[in-house]
């Protein structure tokens, strides 16, 4: 404890009918803190000053600083000894390496650099309920062939969800802008289980937009929608990907894929996909198959029809 001021104001009532509230100001600065069982976000230090008035607590200033960096926080807690109900705004700028490090990604996936948080607390202590907006603009990430981010490329993240207490973060919805592609769904993150992971389940996304962040995707010239449900966990990440009349620029060789409805198994290996009701040009066709690498993709395709244009199968 380096610092401790309290002002205690309190009017002694004139009768027991009325009773002035106890009002309390104060500065308070400890550092050094030690945890029986320290946390990367445990506090190692706090400076705050804060008044009580009539069983609500505020803060007007807060400065915490953590493994993960220092935050500035702000705001009120009112019902205090009875049912505490949160109403609190922070902001900070952590390193990426660091915020992600409890998470355990899969190899190859990396992110660094400087994230600009702002985050909105509101409801009980057991399970309150929360907003966030992240800057990711001068950050770099990388997550292996998929997506590869510079500096100052822009990035943001929003979010809205309710955290209970050493159980699961709820991300009721999240959004990820990547310019001009926009990833939204939900989510549900357990950073505390032994084994860290993340469930995600997204919105549809206009395939065509890929080709803008990933040279494969640029290449097959996608087309369609495409929803997606993935589990990251262990380095490893797996899920269903549900495609509306999906589409891509297989070779010269043969008419273009389209048409393409129904679900694939999609993991960190590639994709496979059976029974997919799809056209070849015009033609309809029944297709299974696989592919196997994100960088440099092989495909295996089997394809059956009841009768074929021969415009749709050009073998030159």
């Amino acid at each position: 404890l380096e610092h401790l001021r309290l002002r205690i104001d309190h009017q002694w009532p004139e009768s027991e009918e009325t009773s002035p509230p106890l009002q309390i100001e104060g500065e308070v600065n400890l550092s050094e803190i030690i945890w029986k069982d320290p946390q990367p976000w445990s506090i190692d230090a706090i400076a705050t000053e804060w008044n009580h008035r009539s069983s609500t607590l505020t803060l007007a200033t807060v400065q915490i600083q953590t493994h993960l960096g220092s935050l500035q926080a702000g705001g009120r807690i009112d019902h205090l000894f009875t049912e505490p109900s949160l109403h609190l705004q922070a902001s900070a700028n952590p390193l990426l390496e660091h915020l992600l490090a409890e998470l355990n990604m899969p190899d190859d996936w990396s992110a660094t650099g400087p994230a600009q948080l702002n985050i909105d607390i509101t409801g009980t202590l057991d399970a309150p309920a929360f907003s966030l907006s992240a800057n990711l603009d001068e950050s770099y990430i990388t997550l292996d062939s998929y997506y590869s981010k510079e500096a100052r490329q822009p990035a943001r993240v929003e979010a809205a969800g309710r955290l209970h207490q050493r159980d699961r973060i709820e991300l009721e919805r999240f959004t990820l802008n990547l310019d001009p592609v926009a990833i939204a769904g939900k989510a549900t993150v357990r950073p505390w289980d032994k084994e860290p992971s993340v469930a995600l389940t997204t919105e549809n996304l206009d395939l065509s937009s890929l080709s803008s962040i990933n040279r494969t995707f640029k290449r097959l010239q996608l087309t369609g929608m495409a929803a997606a449900d993935l589990f990251v966990a262990a380095a490893t990440w797996s899920g269903k990907l549900y495609l509306t009349k999906g589409g891509a620029h297989l070779t010269t060789l043969i008419g273009d894929l389209n048409g393409v409805s129904g679900t694939a198994s999609i993991n960190q290996e590639g994709l496979r996909f059976s029974q997919l009701p799809a056209r070849l040009g015009e033609s309809q066709f029944i297709v299974n198959g696989e592919m196997r690498g994100w960088s440099d993709p092989l495909l295996k395709l089997e394809v059956a029809a009841a009768s074929v244009r021969a415009q749709d199968l050009v073998f030159s």
